[in-house]
C-alpha cells in the first residue's frame, strides 16, 4: 500500500472513531486529495471495518481460566484442547488463545 493510501486509511479510521458520517468523510477527503482520493467504495469498506461492533466479545483477561487450564495441564499433560474447553466451558479457540498467545491486560 502506498503512503497516500495509508495516510487516507488512517484518516478514515480517525474520522470513523469520531463518528463522522461516510458522506462527510468522502467530502473532506475529496477536497484534500482530489484525483488521488480513494474511491467511495474503498472508503465505505474501511468505514465498515473500522466501525466497532455492537456487542463486545467476552474477555477472559483477568479471569480464572488461565490458572485453571494450567492446573489441568499439570495434572494430565496429554489432555486435549477439546477436553480443556469442555472442562472450562469455553470454546476450543479460547483455550488455544490462552495457551499460545500472551495476554495483554
Amino acid at each position: 500500500m502506498n503512503s497516500a493510501k495509508e495516510e487516507q486509511q488512517g484518516l478514515v479510521r480517525f474520522f470513523t472513531a469520531e463518528g463522522v458520517s461516510q458522506h462527510e468523510i468522502s467530502r473532506r477527503m475529496t477536497a484534500v486529495y482530489d484525483e488521488l482520493c480513494i474511491t467511495l467504495v474503498t472508503m465505505k469498506g474501511w468505514c465498515k471495518r473500522f466501525t466497532g461492533r455492537k456487542s463486545r466479545g467476552q474477555s477472559y483477561c483477568g479471569s480464572n481460566h488461565n490458572t485453571q487450564i494450567d492446573e489441568l495441564i499439570e495434572q494430565e499433560c496429554r489432555i486435549s484442547l477439546t477436553k480443556l474447553a469442555k472442562c472450562e466451558n469455553i470454546s476450543d479457540d479460547s483455550v488455544h488463545t490462552i495457551m499460545h498467545d500472551p495476554l495483554v491486560c
